[in-house]
């Protein structure tokens, strides 16, 4: 899967029934980056720059911010068909 897959499926499956105002701890959010770079498949945790790295973790926090705070534009916008079919299997 890549990056851009990853991402939102993963937000999705940890956070979906998050609201505002709920925490989320650091151990959580890190749970969730692992998570993200184990199902990447264009890259490795070996293979990981700092930089990449960084992008991930923007990536994977403007996406949980979107999923508490906007659900049905993070809808709209992240779960493409393909990704819909793949929380149901």
């Amino acid at each position: 899967m890549n990056l851009f897959d990853a991402v939102p499926l993963v937000v999705k499956e940890r956070y979906d029934g998050y609201v505002a105002g709920d925490s989320i701890s650091t151990r959580d959010f890190q749970l969730t980056m692992n998570e993200v770079i184990d199902r990447c498949t264009n890259f490795t945790r070996e293979s990981l720059d700092r930089q990449t790295y960084m992008q991930i973790r923007t990536m994977v926090s403007n996406a949980i911010d979107c999923i508490i705070h906007d659900r049905r534009n993070y809808d709209l916008k992240f779960m493409t068909d393909k990704l819909i079919d793949d929380l149901w299997s």
